[in-house]
């Protein structure tokens, strides 16, 4: 200890080392000691191998991108005009430099594709991929081992996580216990493999876990319950995804946009909280964009026409295409030959040439333009707070309160750690209120879902729901924009655009919007996990910590007083 009274910088490094951060998306997980620069990123998949014999349970694969849907005749037509008129928004831009962008021809593009034959590359100026060896035929499978498994073996291969929350459904390990524990098994290989934590020793650490903005409160109480009893860690700390990132961008109050590869959320946040009505989340994101793009390829004569988007090697190489070729930088237009290769194991790796256009624009703007999203389905829900409905280990909640003061003809007025106050509870049994988990001021609007709001529309319904108008002006002031989804060039001058139009007069502070897409340098992809980092080790977030002691005598209320938001 210094002179100060304050840590070491050793004492500050063990401590830190203690703590394993877990930031769970849809497809990757990242982990990582709280002491590393960056976290251990793998994809959060698990393949059991299918032990019934006769074929009696055939074997379940989880797509690896979000599936895409055949669309009817009258979709399709809608579809084709949303195409259309996004290209004709495009034709009408100019570059930064003030020319009119480049139009092409469609017809040039396809005579051209379709001309295009692959070469084959010799194996001595490539290195080809190899199916993951399963000779000693393991029970268990993860992480990349299983996206390099090949579709011929007798495995059910499962995505625990999907749309940002746990996979559940009907079919085999579909159950909440079975996801769990995919999920269980999935961290326990990274910590202890990658991480090269002795599980028996995990005791001794302390475990982060982000949760979404819009979380499912029985999925929260659940992973905590596997990280104190099953992973066995001494102590675990939970906190919004939004609210890590605006510390790892240290900023104190932003607009956060985190776009992931199946879900986007948007939140408010300032001073290290979140406006419990200021949240959202909508049900698109990277996999969805990598669908338009595949769609849009094939409408151009796509070279590699056995590529499937529902497999996972066609997964893979389409997500790879959006990486290199999509952008939103208004000045590239015009014809663009590209290559790209096609590395499948135990064949020849292909390579082809291909011309491409505003394909590459068109597919990120979808994120703007989310009718072109009815190619993943026209199903696509806008997620907020749901009404609390009450958990068995936790009876004396609000509803609790609520109920009993409406017995009495009283009036409730609910404060959650001092931080977010909420007007008259008595509409909280109205049958009508289902959009949020705690009743709402009267100032409070509903949200528009009748329709899938685009991404800057969506930023706007959030900051309209802050409390006063110094907060929205600060929300416009700033917006954060993390996750892998939207890595795209461009994305901050596009996005400036579009919310500069948007923002009513009165919120208009005559400066431009500051849209911060790589803070202090740090990847996007990084920033939520490296905020949870550094935010577990302030002096302020030791009092937040959940043991497993205290989980196992108190369950789920312990959150009511230990968690840094409204439970």
């Amino acid at each position: 200890m210094s002179d100060d009274g304050s840590l070491s910088g050793s004492a500050e490094i063990t401590a830190a080392s203690n703590v394993v951060v877990i930031n769970a998306g849809s497809l990757y997980l990242k982990i990582g000691r709280a002491s590393d620069a960056l976290p251990v990123v793998g994809p959060q998949a698990i393949a059991r191998r299918n032990k019934c014999k006769n074929n009696l349970f055939p074997c379940q694969e989880d797509p690896y991108l979000v599936s895409a849907v055949k669309l009817d005749k009258e979709s399709n037509k809608q579809l084709q005009e949303v195409q259309s008129s996004v290209l004709n928004i495009l034709s009408s831009c100019l570059t930064s430099s003030g020319y009119p962008r480049n139009t092409t021809s469609k017809d040039k593009l396809t005579e051209f594709n379709k001309r295009v034959k692959p070469v084959v590359l010799p194996k001595s100026s490539c290195s080809s991929k190899q199916w993951t060896s399963v000779d000693n035929r393991p029970d268990v499978l993860i992480g990349d081992d299983v996206l390099l498994l090949k579709p011929t073996e007798p495995y059910h291969i499962r995505w625990p996580m999907r749309r940002g929350l746990l996979n559940i459904h009907t079919g085999i390990g579909g159950s909440i216990n079975s996801i769990v524990s995919d999920l269980e098994t999935i961290w326990a290989f990274f910590i202890e493999k990658k991480l090269e934590i002795d599980l028996k020793s995990l005791s001794n650490y302390k475990a982060v876990l982000t949760i979404p903005d819009v979380y499912n409160r029985n999925h929260v109480k659940e992973l905590i319950k596997m990280i104190l009893n099953g992973l066995g860690f001494g102590s675990c700390f939970v906190h919004h995804e939004s609210v890590f990132a605006t510390f790892g961008a240290g900023l104190s109050a932003a607009t956060v946009v985190d776009v992931g590869d199946q879900k986007t959320s948007i939140c408010c946040v300032e001073d290290g909280l979140s406006a419990r009505c200021a949240r959202l989340t909508l049900e698109y994101g990277g996999s969805d964009i990598t669908q338009v793009l595949h769609y849009l390829l094939k409408q151009r004569s796509f070279p590699y026409s056995e590529c499937k988007s529902e497999s996972r090697v066609g997964g893979m190489l389409l997500q790879e295409l959006k990486e290199n070729f999509c952008h939103l930088d208004i000045n590239l237009c015009g014809v663009r030959e590209r290559q790209f290769q096609v590395r499948i194991p135990e064949q020849p790796v292909l390579q082809y040439n291909i011309l491409l256009a505003d394909e590459c624009l068109v597919a990120p703007l979808a994120l703007f333009h989310p009718e072109l999203f009815a190619i993943t389905g026209l199903n696509k829900k806008i997620r907020t707070l749901c009404r609390n409905e009450g958990d068995s280990e936790d009876p004396f909640d609000e509803n609790y309160l609520i109920q009993t003061k409406r017995k009495y003809g009283e009036t409730v007025e609910i404060s959650g750690a001092g931080t977010e106050n909420f007007g008259n509870t008595d509409q909280l049994c109205d049958d009508e209120l289902d959009t949020c988990e705690v009743p709402m001021n009267a100032n409070d609007k509903e949200l528009k879902c009748d329709q899938l709001l685009g991404l800057d529309q969506a930023i706007i319904q959030c900051i309209d729901r802050c409390d006063n108008d110094d907060t929205k002006r600060r929300m416009y002031n700033c917006v954060l924009v993390v996750g892998g989804g939207i890595n795209f060039k461009g994305v901050e001058t596009w996005l400036q655009n579009r919310l500069s139009v948007q923002i009513p007069l009165q919120y208009r502070t005559g400066q431009c919007i500051d849209i911060v897409t790589n803070p202090k340098d740090i990847d996007p992809r990084f920033v939520v996990w490296k905020g949870a980092a550094v935010m577990s080790l302030l002096d302020t977030s030791q009092e937040l910590w959940i043991t497993k002691r205290e989980w196992n005598r108190t369950g789920i209320r312990i959150l009511r007083e230990k968690a840094p938001f409204v439970w």
